[in-house]
């Protein structure tokens, strides 16, 4: 049964549902919304934090499969202070993990989208949800 919602980020957690229960996965809510599921428990113990330099591998989709970003060669460097609020969940992670996860929103790009002004086109459309593979190659604190 789906409700009319007026809030954007309900229509996003609808939409998150609707797509793990599709394609058969199953995920944990974080109290984020961020929605995730660890496939690779990974071996490191230094504690990921937003001020934390973290290397990763990623690939980003958007919930239609279109990937609009990766960067698998892990060279990829980052603090979580300095990406879209969704990445946040990233801190329950350690060095070696690897996660999936689906981000709504309004902890993406929200209304904005992301332009690219090189295409001319959006590479993220406004209101997207995201879903990211991830696998932390590194923490340094």
């Amino acid at each position: 049964t789906t409700f009319p919602t007026n809030k954007q980020w309900e229509l996003d957690d609808t939409r998150i549902q609707s797509f793990l229960t599709t394609k058969g996965l199953t995920a944990v809510k974080d109290p984020s919304r961020v929605y995730y599921n660890v496939s690779t428990v990974g071996t490191g113990t230094d504690v990921i934090t937003k001020e934390s330099t973290i290397i990763v591998k990623y690939t980003g989709r958007l919930l239609d499969g279109t990937v609009f970003d990766s960067s698998t060669d892990g060279t990829f460097s980052t603090t979580l202070n300095t990406v879209i609020p969704g990445w946040q969940v990233l801190t329950k992670l350690k060095a070696g993990r690897k996660m999936r996860f689906f981000i709504p929103s309004d902890l993406g790009y929200g209304t904005a989208g992301s332009y690219n002004q090189l295409t001319g086109t959006y590479a993220i459309p406004a209101n997207a949800v995201l879903d990211f593979d991830v696998e932390i190659v590194s923490v340094k604190n």
